[in-house]
Formats: structure tokens, C-alpha cells, sequence
């Protein structure tokens, strides 16, 4: 792995400093609670035996090893991450794990067929340029899907509920903290929409949770790895941060979760917009990149 890459994570991922086990924990969640949507979309895109995919920020490796089953042994699967500490498992013939930064450039060669990205985006301070890069890592008629969060709909379902003023501070904080983009699922819409992606569509997905729920327990999870930054940036007191956790742990509390915007299309054939150029010569790893993996 490059050094360089791993400290430039620091930086720019929120959860990047987390103790390994917790955030593999976190990761595997949101696997859970969130495969089911990513895989119907897959579906509905059509992802046949011989495809070469690219899972960009692929976590704890539950897409990259879906889409590996899909395109079989004609095919094949990259996957990157700023840190693929859990990605180990992810190895064998037509498999690749890259240590790469998405807001940095392209993933090379450039010609995948298939690139998919979730709960990425949320994190990059210039997300017109990382869908530049994006889009200069699929072939002309490849696709691209992208899911993010948006936390626009998130409120109480009880105004008057003694939690109702912690889920509003929860909402401020996720959505003008600076550390993500709260508008991301919305955002990434418009950023695609101005490429020219051709059959374009989006799709969404969220849910009433209650306090103890799956889904508030993965907010607890998320709050209990981020709180030494949160504490250190200041958006939370003790008292406040506590509140947080007994909001979500309060089984009478229900509230609107953020909801998850996916879009997808079709590169147009005459959209060349490839940034990365290969040749015989040419390694298939980027400059501050590092690979791990059977050759493709």
C-alpha cells in the first residue's frame, strides 16, 4: 500500500482513524441494512458474465464480491478503497483490490463496464470533479450507479417528543458540519444529469426507525466511532453527545431517516471524456496508487 494514499485518508474520511474491528462492524451494518436496494438496482441494470466492474470505496466487500458472481470467471471486479483494510478476502483469478482516492483522478484503464459507488460521494469537498473521475474510469456505453444519502427528510415523527430537539441538533450537524455532504443523494443527481448520461434514472429508498431499531443502532455505531472527532471538533458536549445515544437507544422515539437517492445511466458513446489513455506500455496502476490482487 502506498503511504501517501493512507495519510491522505486521514484527512478527507471521517471514519478513517476508527479502530479496525469497530469500523468493519459499522461497515458490515450498512451491508446489511442497504444490500438489498444496491443489489435490485444492479438487477435492473443487467450485469452479464464477462463485464469488467469497478466497486468504488467498497468497504467490507459485499458488492465486489456480488458483482464477482455475476460477471464470473470471464469477467472481472476492481475494487478500491482509501484503505482496503477489509478487503483481504477479496482475492483470485479476475480480482483486484487498488488502494486509490477517487477525488484524485481516474481508476485505470479507464474502460470498465460497470461503476458503482455508495456512500462515497457524501464524503469529497469537489464532487463535480470526482464525477469527472467517475466517468473517465467507464467506457463509452459502460454504466455508472451511484447511492447517497440525503438527510433532508430526517425529523421526528413526533415534534412534541422530548428527543424531537436532539434529532433536529443530529440533522444541523450532519448537514452543515462540513465533514459530510448531508445533500449528497440530491447532489449527485444534478452532477450526473449535467454529464449527459443517457438514460438516466434515480430511485430512492428510506424508512420510518425507532429507537433500538437496526437502523438507529447503526446511528449509535457511527456516533460511538466518530465521537473522539466529534468531541475534538466540538459539534457535541458530553451531555449532548450522551442525548444522542439515549435518543436512538428510546424505543418511543420515532423519526424519519435520511433517505438513500441512487442514479444511474448510460455514458453516451460520443461522450469521450476518458482522462486516462492506456498503452502496452503503460502500468494499470495510477501514481499514488497500490495493487493487490491476481492480474486481470
Amino acid at each position: 500500500m502506498n503511504d501517501t494514499n493512507e495519510d491522505a485518508s486521514d484527512e478527507k474520511y471521517v471514519m478513517s482513524g476508527v479502530e479496525a474491528q469497530a469500523e468493519r462492524s459499522r461497515l458490515e451494518q450498512l451491508e446489511e441494512l442497504h444490500d438489498a436496494a444496491t443489489l435490485r438496482r444492479v438487477a435492473s441494470i443487467g450485469i452479464p458474465a464477462g463485464w469488467r466492474c469497478l466497486e468504488i470505496g467498497a468497504g467490507a466487500g459485499s458488492i465486489a464480491h456480488a458483482l464477482a458472481d455475476l460477471v464470473g470467471s470471464a469477467g472481472s471486479v476492481v475494487a478500491t478503497d482509501l484503505n482496503p483494510r477489509f478487503l483481504d478476502g477479496f482475492s483470485g483469478a479476475g480480482r483486484a483490490v487498488i488502494t486509490h482516492d477517487i477525488t484524485t483522478g481516474p481508476v485505470p484503464p479507464g474502460d470498465f463496464d460497470f461503476v458503482h459507488c455508495r456512500a462515497v460521494l457524501t464524503h469529497v469537498e469537489d464532487l463535480a470533479a470526482t464525477i469527472d473521475n467517475i466517468l473517465d474510469s467507464v467506457r463509452p456505453g459502460g454504466w455508472v450507479l451511484c447511492e447517497e444519502p440525503d438527510y433532508g427528510s430526517m425529523e421526528a415523527c413526533d415534534p412534541d417528543h422530548p428527543h424531537a430537539p436532539d434529532l433536529a441538533a443530529f440533522h444541523a450537524i450532519m448537514t452543515l458540519s462540513g465533514r459530510t455532504n448531508g445533500s449528497a443523494g440530491r447532489h449527485t443527481f444534478e452532477a450526473l444529469r449535467r454529464t449527459g448520461l443517457m438514460q438516466l434514472e434515480s430511485d430512492s429508498h428510506g424508512a420510518i426507525a425507532t429507537g433500538g431499531s437496526p437502523l438507529a443502532q447503526f446511528r449509535i455505531k457511527g456516533l460511538e466511532n466518530a465521537r473522539p472527532m466529534v468531541m475534538e471538533s466540538g459539534f457535541f458536549t458530553d451531555d449532548s453527545f450522551n442525548r444522542m445515544i439515549s435518543m436512538f437507544n428510546d424505543p418511543t422515539f420515532s423519526y424519519i431517516e435520511n433517505t438513500w437517492i441512487a442514479t444511474y445511466g448510460c455514458k453516451p458513446e460520443g461522450l469521450d471524456r476518458l482522462s486516462v489513455v492506456p498503452t502496452p506500455s503503460s502500468p494499470t496502476t495510477p501514481p499514488n496508487s497500490s495493487t493487490r490482487g491476481e492480474a486481470l
